[in-house]
């Protein structure tokens, strides 16, 4: 490229054309999307915790001040990696079952990403229970976790239950609304 520079890269898929050029300290599109599914995902925890489901739980790959901000934003209790952001699968899936196991967990929301599509089934694997991918929509019924998915190219829809042990579903994202920062929640880092 004419300049010295290096050429934007656009990602794969993105209708809009956002850009990415780290070297530039400017990056949107995919890594912004990414980084605000938490907010999604702890408004659908929210949504099943208020049904009866329990108690919120979330874990981020940073320091208490970023788990101050889960809180904030609906969680009750937050753990902290010290993973880096954007780690691969493999090396946050001990962190994953240590705070699965320190909360108590029955139930685990996983971003729909390219993380959560490597994390989830990984997490099913270790624990020997099953992962519903791509839902669109979470009840509880019985004290259950139910998930609904679409199938046949949309054309049918597939509902999960599990039997027993740890449930866990990677949600689409867009498909819940997140909640607003609440500066007076607390709850355990």
């Amino acid at each position: 490229a004419e300049g010295g520079g290096r050429r934007p890269v656009r990602h794969r898929g993105d209708p809009r054309g956002n850009r990415c050029r780290p070297d530039r300290g400017r990056c949107k599109g995919r890594e912004h999307h990414l980084r605000g599914a938490w907010r999604e995902l702890l408004g659908a925890a929210r949504h099943l915790a208020n049904k009866g489901g329990g108690s919120v739980s979330a874990l981020i790959a940073g320091s208490a001040a970023d788990a101050n901000t889960l809180i904030a934003h609906g969680a009750d209790a937050a753990f902290t990696s010290a993973a880096p952001e954007g780690s691969l699968a493999e090396v946050l899936l001990p962190a994953v079952e240590a705070a699965v196991s320190q909360s108590g967990a029955d139930i685990v929301l996983i971003s729909m990403s390219s993380l959560g599509r490597d994390l989830g089934p990984a997490l099913a694997f270790r624990t020997k229970s099953g992962v519903a991918m791509d839902c669109t929509a979470l009840a509880i019924e019985g004290g259950k976790l139910r998930a609904t998915r679409s199938c046949y190219g949309g054309n049918a829809r597939a509902e999960h239950t599990w039997a027993g042990g740890l449930q866990i579903a990677t949600v689409k994202a867009k498909t819940y609304d997140a909640l607003p920062a609440d500066g007076g929640r607390s709850g355990a880092v």
